[in-house]
């Protein structure tokens, strides 16, 4: 090599962390499933606390309603869960119940080391 060649430093890869959302769909099927199966208790498991202590009653009278009339919610991934931050996520899923499709905001927190639900609303 001659003193008028350089060498080109390679820049340093850097350390992707590759986040798996699996867990995060898997949840928001279980929870959709869990509604769909009626069961009550096993629908707010799937809710952080604070969430779950807002809208136990909500919850409870949703399921009531859908048992008497039979109805069962299919759902469908809108977009994939995507993660903000080390603890918090997202993601749209599409409800379609008896009157149509609504979009529905699905927000994650990590508490314990496990994902819950802690918004689950309709948005535009």
């Amino acid at each position: 090599m001659s003193p008028t060649d350089t060498l080109t430093p390679v820049p340093a890869q850097e350390a992707t962390r590759v986040h798996n959302t699996n867990p995060l769909r898997q949840l928001t099927f279980d929870y959709w499933d869990a509604l769909n199966s009626y069961n009550t208790e096993k629908t707010l498991s799937y809710l952080e606390g604070n969430y779950r202590q807002a809208h136990r009653g909500e919850v409870e009278r949703g399921i009531e309603q859908m048992k008497m009339f039979g109805v069962k919610l299919g759902v469908s991934e809108e977009s994939p869960p995507h993660i903000k931050g080390a603890n918090e996520a997202e993601m749209y899923v599409a409800l379609k119940d008896p009157l149509g499709i609504r979009r529905i905001l699905m927000k994650f927190a990590m508490v314990e080391g496990e994902w819950k639900i802690t918004f689950a609303e309709e948005v535009e």
